[in-house]
């Protein structure tokens, strides 16, 4: 189900439609439409899509074919991206790709993980990273705007 991956140009476009279509049925519970339409933009560029990607560890989870999320950290360790896919919330995906991060980061040498999360994501996030974490997480600041 979770393949790591080095973010090649054919994960862009099922990347960009998840992350747009999350934001927009999930994250909305939780921002105004003006946050969300500036958040996951109508026309949203997928070439600096891809490339925000380049030089980060990147997984990639998979059912049935398609892409059900996402998520990857760059070269400091800063988890910068973890997207689950509106159908799929509550299936412990998102800890399927935050426990495969943390072993990626551990392997190279991590002893902490940080981020910048969502209102959305940090009840769902403090979870995930209090059933197994071995490296300790630190959320840098939470975004309320």
């Amino acid at each position: 189900m979770i393949r790591r991956s080095d973010f090649t140009p054919a994960d862009a476009p099922a990347t960009h439609r998840l992350f747009r279509d999350t934001v927009r049925a999930i994250n909305s519970r939780d921002y105004t439409p003006e946050q969300v339409a500036a958040w996951a933009p109508e026309g949203m560029d997928e070439t600096s899509w891809r490339e925000h990607f380049v030089g980060t560890i990147t997984v990639v989870a998979e059912s049935d074919g398609g892409v059900v999320g996402f998520a990857n950290l760059d070269a400091d360790d800063h988890l910068d991206c973890l997207y689950v896919h509106h159908c799929h919330q509550g299936e412990g995906i998102g800890t399927l790709l935050l426990k495969r991060l943390e072993a990626l980061s551990r392997e190279r040498g991590a002893r902490q993980l940080s981020s910048e999360v969502s209102i959305t994501a940090r009840p769902p996030l403090r979870v995930a990273a209090s059933k197994y974490r071995s490296i300790p997480f630190v959320t840098l600041k939470s975004h309320n705007s």
